[in-house]
């Protein structure tokens, strides 16, 4: 039954997303966003996340990467998500973007956001045991994030602007901010 919920439950959204998302994606705001449960690493899921596309009417086309989370809505949102659709209960720990593997202590996200919201949790971030990559665990109300070594797996939430704006020069540098 649950199955068959998940189902309608899906196909209902993609017809409202129709217009702005792919099928299967949920906006939120200007992003279109997808949960996927089945565990990769995150080098792994960043690469799933980045065979999926979305063009605009003017021909311009976004890559979807991890999650960039970039306000307390979008991380709420997230977590609903999760705990919506995730087949376990509680829902595993889910891969978002953030990462310092370029430079430790230098957290970026994948498609450039700024990284200005953060929402560690206690003790976090570290390098205990070269902890390069992020999580936010799904049955922690708050959603919190926590630093853990790339090659774990885990479920991933995907992300792509819904409306590709045209690139400008310079528009996918990065924006870092060290702790």
């Amino acid at each position: 039954m649950k199955v068959l919920s998940l189902i309608i439950a899906a196909g209902l959204l993609a017809l409202a997303n129709a217009d702005d998302c792919p099928p299967l994606w949920t906006k939120l705001d200007g992003t279109c966003f997808r949960y996927f449960g089945f565990p990769r690493s995150m080098r792994i899921a960043e690469r799933v996340c980045a065979q999926f596309t979305n063009s605009s009417d003017s021909g311009q086309t976004a890559v979807a990467h991890l999650a960039s989370i970039s306000s307390e809505v979008q991380n709420t949102f997230l977590y609903n998500l999760v705990e919506s659709i995730s087949l376990e209960l509680p829902p595993p720990p889910v891969w978002i973007g953030l990462n310092d593997i370029a430079k430790e202590g230098l957290f970026t996200w994948p498609d450039g956001t700024p990284f200005l919201y953060k929402n560690w949790a206690r003790g976090s971030p570290n390098n205990y045991g070269n902890s390069d990559c992020v999580a936010m665990p799904a049955e922690q109300p708050g959603a919190v994030w926590f630093c853990v070594p790339c090659g774990e797996e885990f479920s991933y939430i995907c992300s792509m602007p819904a409306d590709p704006a045209p690139e400008t020069p310079g528009a996918m540098v990065p924006n870092q901010t060290r702790l």
